[in-house]
């Protein structure tokens, strides 16, 4: 049997300290969460409308909307065969889930913008006051508030 020394709390502190330190600065900035949709425009038309987000990018067949401190990325489900050799699955894909100051005015928006509730706004177990929707795509769209 190998006895391993012990090492001082603090240094064991250092070492888990400059390990995050390492990967903190592999990210270089907000991480982009890419949806893969059937029409780009249509989908960044109604994220615009129900959600308020700004467009920071639009290309063809790709945009980007800032997204709080991330980036919401709309591409067309073709590129999904380009990027990754096969098609982009049916079915739920993706889930976004926002945490807002104000989670009835977003169930209103997105109501108005035409998305689907698939679960109204309720307090849930984990502790947030939530309401889920399908966006254009039948991506899940959730909006929440922290109540607990």
């Amino acid at each position: 049997m190998t006895r391993t020394a012990r090492k001082d709390p603090q240094e064991v502190l250092a070492i888990v300290s400059f390990a995050h330190q390492d990967l903190a600065m592999q990210i270089t900035q907000a991480p982009i969460f890419v949806l893969y949709v059937r029409d780009p425009e249509r989908s960044r038309a109604f994220y615009e409308s129900a959600l308020g987000l700004k467009p920071t990018l639009v290309a063809d067949g790709y945009c980007e909307l800032e997204c709080g401190s991330a980036v919401l990325g709309l591409i067309n489900e073709g590129a999904a065969k380009i990027l990754a050799g096969a098609p982009a699955g049916h079915g739920l894909r993706a889930e976004l889930y926002l945490r807002l100051d104000d989670v009835d005015e977003a169930v209103r928006r997105l109501v108005k913008a035409g998305a689907r509730c698939t679960s109204p706004i309720s307090d849930r177990d984990w502790g947030d006051r939530a309401a889920y929707f399908e966006d254009p795509d039948g991506h899940l769209v959730a909006v929440a508030r922290k109540i607990i």
